[in-house]
């Protein structure tokens, strides 16, 4: 491993370690926020339009491929937790584009399922598009994830975001099956990995792959998703 590539690794563990010493010991005074918990993925993803609106074939693009960082965080109870996060991340489409998707979510409930497992539900505010090819737009994103512990090295890691689109009327009634939204992206992944519990910490990270879905601007698109998350619970 370069020395470059070590230091983007120890960088991105440094980062979601302060994330989560930031929300766990200060919480463990007192109830009920006397839990936290928090998660940093960083990956690459690529979806290629599998289907197209019949009606416009020419609209949306054929490939988005987008690479950058989420990190999650919740504080609360046992069981319920106050959760928030930030999602920044760039690629390209094709054809050629500059492309863009940064997301706040300012509101949010988390659910610990056990130890090592977190259910999360969060809103806020996104901004996303690309030079030439997808409308610059501010979104209004609700996403629904799920980290689920299977044994000591297995990681299920599922994503489902659906957005309201604003600004962009080329961008509006996008989703082809979610008709609630203007578009929906989604995520299902394994990670392989090592766990363990050091100075009152559970924590654990790994590599993980999936499949990456988006339905926008009349087409579906089906691709892979490729990233190392790093996640860290209160005991």
């Amino acid at each position: 491993m370069t020395s470059t590539a070590s230091a983007t690794m120890s960088a991105a563990r440094g980062l979601a370690a302060t994330a989560a010493l930031a929300l766990l010991p200060a919480a463990a005074r007192a109830e009920p926020w006397s839990r936290g918990a928090a998660s940093l993925e960083y990956e690459a993803r690529y979806v290629h339009a599998v289907e197209r609106d019949d009606d416009a074939p020419d609209r949306g693009v054929d490939g988005l491929g987008l690479a950058g960082l989420r990190l999650r965080g919740q504080l609360g109870g046992d069981v319920v937790a106050y959760r928030v996060g930030i999602e920044l991340t760039a690629g390209a489409t094709a054809p050629a584009g500059f492309a863009y998707d940064c997301a706040l979510y300012p509101l949010g409930i988390g659910l610990r399922l056990g130890a090592w497992s977190r259910l999360g539900v969060v809103g806020g505010v996104a901004v996303a598009g690309a030079t030439g090819t997808v409308d610059d737009a501010v979104l209004l994103p609700a996403e629904a994830s799920l980290e689920l512990a299977l044994g000591g090295r297995l990681r299920v890691l599922a994503r489902s975001r659906l957005s309201w689109v604003a600004a962009a009327p080329g961008r509006q009634d996008g989703a082809v099956t979610a008709t609630l939204a203007d578009e929906l992206d989604a995520s299902l992944a394994v990670r392989w990995g090592r766990r363990g519990d050091r100075w009152g910490v559970l924590g654990g990270r790994g590599t993980y792959v999936g499949v990456a879905y988006r339905e926008a601007e009349g087409a579906r698109m089906i691709g892979v998703v490729l990233g190392h998350s790093i996640d860290a619970a209160s005991r």
